[in-house]
């Protein structure tokens, strides 16, 4: 947990979060863990397509290029075709894949009844989405193609989906989507889905056994994981004390590079705090006020500043912003003044 001494212990008031920001760098290019990410994903793709599972069956390895010796496979030949598209193949292909299904060593008809075999001690059927857009859409799509898979079922787990009118208006994808959904006011996000109060009224009232929040939005707000909790409704995410912790993008940055993780260059780079064998035994530690503040932006002047050092282009970002509001990015010295108050100006 990271905590801060005095006054950064504290929650800071609504016009003390607005003051706080910090600058970082902005890359234009893919990082080399991306590259070489795309590069593996690109190559299993060429192998998947090269030795299919249907392709390297017991009565089929020789087609492929596999000797057979005790059962096992070896001597790989590089006449290795991809799967033929042919209708006798891909009758066989069926019969592979049922044969495949035969062999599991579990079958699940429902949510409870998985819940019950892994031992677990609450049963989701009907989850509420406390987002829209395409966050919505991934999350449906994700957990009905797992639904699918475990319980041969796709709507073994419902949704119900939160809408605003300007989004009835737009006829949003995930609207259709949903089993069901609830008109919520328009307007602000603070008026639906970053209202954490209003989250939990539509979960009680519905009721769902769980709420998902996706990214943006109340998604990092603390509070929610917290009355939900208070109510026995699940939160899909992090817990409120890691959110309490890391929330905060001065701080979390502080206590990252005071555990040795590397961190892009920002108003505060190379800041670290003292960290006591007693509080490295209880996994606790304490951002004090003064360090703290050394990482924060107060004014345009001290933005410049640390703009100058770090190099165009920068990000400037609201230190308790979420879901992109307060965030700029900053191509050159003369922007910055206007858009770092643009930045201010959004929360």
């Amino acid at each position: 947990m990271a905590q801060q001494n005095g006054a950064a212990g504290k929650r800071p008031a609504a016009a003390a979060l607005h003051s706080r920001f910090l600058v970082g760098s902005v890359s234009e290019e893919n990082s080399e863990d991306e590259i070489q990410g795309k590069a593996d994903l690109q190559l299993e793709e060429k192998e998947n397509r090269s030795v299919s599972p249907s392709s390297c069956s017991s009565d089929s390895a020789n087609e492929t290029g596999f000797d057979q010796v005790d059962g096992t496979a070896h001597n790989l030949r590089f006449d290795i075709k991809g799967p033929s598209m042919s209708g006798l193949h891909l009758v066989k292909q069926g019969r592979d894949r049922r044969r495949i299904d035969l062999q599991r060593d579990f079958t699940v008809a429902s949510p409870a009844e998985f819940v019950t075999r892994f031992g677990g001690n609450k049963i989701i059927e009907k989850v509420l989405i406390a987002n829209n857009g395409i966050a919505a859409v991934k999350c449906m799509r994700s957990i009905r193609r797992w639904s699918y898979e475990m319980f041969r079922n796709e709507r073994a787990i419902r949704f119900v989906v939160m809408v605003t009118p300007e989004d009835l208006k737009a006829n949003a994808e995930y609207i259709k989507m949903a089993d069901h959904y609830v008109p919520v006011p328009g307007g602000t996000n603070n008026n639906n889905y970053a209202n954490v109060e209003l989250i939990l009224d539509i979960a009680k009232r519905i009721p769902v056994q769980a709420v998902w929040a996706g990214w943006g939005h109340a998604s990092e707000n603390p509070k929610l994981p917290e009355l939900l909790h208070k109510n026995g409704i699940a939160f899909m995410g992090p817990p409120s004390q890691a959110m309490w912790a890391l929330g905060d993008k001065i701080a979390s940055s502080i206590v990252a590079q005071t555990a040795g993780i590397p961190t892009l260059p920002w108003s505060g780079a190379g800041l670290t705090v003292e960290w006591s064998e007693a509080n490295q035994k209880k996994r606790i530690i304490n951002v004090p006020t003064d360090v703290y503040e050394l990482g924060c932006i107060q004014g345009v002047e001290d933005g410049l500043k640390a703009a100058e050092e770090i190099g165009y282009p920068v990000m400037v970002k609201a230190s308790e912003g979420g879901g992109g509001k307060g965030i700029r990015k900053v191509n050159c010295a003369e922007d910055f003044p206007n858009l770092f108050r643009q930045a201010s100006g959004c929360l």
